[in-house]
């Protein structure tokens, strides 16, 4: 008798600050079987990412974000579609619309707050603008934060790395 395959997981980050981390997650994750779905870094317009980012979330069995400081990559143009009820807002960084993607997809989410000491940013200027800063609170404030399955009481890259990231989630690890 075979055993069931661990299920498929999608690790959503920005490239500035968190790709290392990102990169030490999936490793756990792998070594205890589970299946990393990788997002490639953006360098094609919105529509194609779009569909890029709705194939590979719907490919998934859960959706693990790790939330930094960092706003990221922002499509040029604002994003209709996933307007917030309660703010308007409609401008969204590629991380965030992974987020509002998995959602709409009703796969489950699990969002780690990153705290800034666990960020690795190469050059000051990764961390964004100040306005782009506002929008990554923001939206932990407006969206990650209201959410059921937020992880943030984690001291260190060890704790975090040796967490059962996906308990929440209803998957053993």
């Amino acid at each position: 008798m075979s055993a069931e395959p661990l299920p498929k997981v999608f690790i959503s980050r920005t490239t500035a600050g968190l790709a290392s981390l990102a990169e030490k997650v999936s490793a756990v994750l792998s070594e205890r079987g589970f299946e990393i779905i990788h997002q490639p870094d953006f360098g094609v317009e919105w529509r194609k990412i779009r569909h890029m980012l709705m194939e590979k979330v719907r490919d998934a069995d859960v959706v693990l974000c790790l939330v930094g400081p960092a706003y990221g990559f922002a499509p040029r143009t604002t994003i209709p579609e996933f307007r917030h009820p309660d703010t308007g807002r409609e401008e969204f960084s590629y991380t965030q619309l992974e987020y509002l993607i998995a959602r709409r997809l009703n796969k489950p989410v699990v969002s780690i707050l990153v705290p800034d000491a666990l960020c690795t940013f190469a050059r000051p200027e990764d961390r964004g603008t100040p306005e782009q800063q506002q929008l990554q609170s923001d939206f932990i404030r407006d969206v990650i934060k209201k959410d059921e399955h937020v992880y943030h009481e984690f001291s260190g890259e060890a704790d975090l790395l040796g967490a059962y990231l996906l308990a929440r989630a209803g998957y053993d690890l």
